[in-house]
């Protein structure tokens, strides 16, 4: 693992290693009391971490595997573990998440046993839940919530107004862009989230995935939001010609180099770019993007205009 010293207060950690969706950066966030977020370096590292600094407190941006698996070891450890209100059956039940992911997708089986058996899924017995309301008074309180649905439902962020740092969560700021392969995702809700973040002060940015980022702040939520209105062209074109849905997804939508991908890991990729082109469809259906979003028609034709050329 990587710590960088950001701040007297904030710690950067970054895992050795991201691959096959098991981890993420975290923050060690040193206050009146010390927080732990998405501290999902893989199991040994995160159980030295805290074995090393004893938190107070785990928190966890949002239920997906690569940031929340770890918090069972908080648990065990005596830690008070803090999920997205809107989130919380996820961490309670095993069921739950197969049901609300790849259950009606046709891989409930693939995806349980990957869950438990290679991701290392345990359910939480005593956990507390947070929302865009809360103030973390007795750990941090100069820590603001950051309401970032999209991603996942109760997606969050953190900001902290002192230093002008966000630590962006799961938002696709990396080079892989946005990500929605759930159906309890939401595009719209994404875009609205990266409009908002884009009117805010920010010196540096602490991603998931994506290290640290101190260059093209003022561009790269727009930047986002022009990825995905790119995709929802790319599908409209690629309709337009007559390909089929099988054709779109078998080229991918997200995941654009799978087919020489090791099972069940191609099942999993041709799942999630299956959604997240079901959710661009129903956008289309709809107007797409810039009926949502008036202001965002001049890149949308911009890029029209390209995909003419």
């Amino acid at each position: 693992m990587k710590q960088t010293r950001i701040t007297d207060k904030i710690t950067y950690v970054e895992p050795d290693s991201m691959a096959r969706f098991s981890s993420c950066a975290g923050l060690i966030v040193q206050s009146r009391k010390q927080i732990f977020i998405d501290m999902n370096l893989g199991e040994s590292d995160t159980r030295t971490l805290l074995e090393q600094r004893c938190p107070d407190a785990a928190v966890i941006t949002h239920f997906h595997l690569d940031h929340s698996v770890w918090t069972h070891q908080a648990e065990k450890a005596g830690i008070q573990v803090f999920v997205p209100a809107k989130e919380a059956a996820f961490l309670s039940s095993l069921d739950h998440v197969v049901q609300q992911t790849a259950g009606p997708l046709g891989c409930g089986k693939q995806w349980h046993a990957f869950v438990e058996n290679t991701q290392g899924f345990r359910s939480l017995t005593h956990f507390s839940s947070y929302g865009p309301d809360t103030v973390f008074v007795e750990f941090a309180p100069e820590m603001v919530v950051m309401d970032t649905p999209g991603h996942s439902p109760g997606h969050t962020s953190f900001y902290f107004p002192d230093d002008r740092i966000l630590f962006s969560g799961d938002l696709g700021l990396d080079r892989f862009g946005p990500w929605y392969g759930w159906q309890n995702c939401d595009i719209r809700d994404l875009v609205f989230s990266l409009l908002r973040l884009d009117g805010m002060q920010i010196n540096l940015i602490l991603s998931s995935h994506g290290g640290m980022i101190q260059k093209g702040i003022s561009d790269i939520f727009m930047a986002k939001i022009k990825e995905i209105l790119q995709r929802e062209h790319h599908i409209e074109k690629q309709l337009s010609k007559g390909k089929s849905e099988a054709q779109i997804i078998e080229n991918g939508v997200f995941y654009l180099h799978k087919k020489k991908v090791p099972q069940p890991l191609k099942t999993f990729l041709d799942m999630w770019d299956s959604v997240m082109f079901q959710h661009h469809k129903n956008l289309l259906a709809q107007g797409g993007l810039t009926a949502f979003f008036p202001e965002l028609s001049q890149i949308s034709n911009a890029l029209s205009q390209q995909s003419r050329l």
